[in-house]
């Protein structure tokens, strides 16, 4: 038979192996565990509040899917911002309280480069407005830092845009 599950930190802990278990508590009162997740999508709506109060940091990678040669795969860019959110967040972790959102993994890609197979492509105001969306709900929840980390060459400007947009809706 399977043992129970238990919840440990933000993952599911099917074996006891790795370490005492403990349920979701708030921060403190089980003592932060070391397993806990810097992942904004692994949070709670509780965990998000006390992220809140702590002033905290929340980084939204962006990269895209398009080709690159015959050596890597399309989602190259994606995986970067994946891997520079992560590696970034590890980084900060010590000096500040972080939070990364999960990559976004479609954007803009000119038009040459359709000629390969895996590049998709959305519209440059199609990437602007889902950017301010989530950049919008993030700042509307009370987070006061929000870094764009831009892992795609064709998307700066539209980038600079949307900080502009940002602020001028945003007081």
């Amino acid at each position: 038979p399977r043992p129970p599950r238990r919840l440990v930190g933000s993952q599911f802990d099917l074996d006891g192996s790795s370490g005492p278990a403990r349920s979701f508590l708030p921060f403190g009162e089980a003592g932060e565990d070391s397993r806990m997740s810097f992942l904004f999508r692994d949070q709670s709506w509780f965990h998000i509040q006390e992220y809140l109060k702590k002033k905290t940091l929340v980084i939204l990678p962006i990269g895209t899917t398009e080709e690159h040669g015959l050596h890597l795969p399309v989602d190259t860019d994606a995986r970067i911002a994946d891997a520079y959110g992560a590696r970034l967040a590890q980084v900060l972790l010590p000096e500040m309280p972080v939070l990364v959102m999960d990559s976004i993994r479609y954007g803009y890609s000119m038009k040459v480069m359709q000629q390969w197979p895996g590049t998709i492509v959305v519209r440059s105001r199609v990437v602007m407005d889902t950017v301010f969306d989530i950049c919008k709900s993030i700042l509307d929840m009370g987070f006061e830092k929000l870094a764009l980390l831009d892992c795609h060459g064709h998307h700066g400007s539209l980038l600079g845009t949307i900080m502009r947009e940002i602020g001028d809706a945003c007081d």
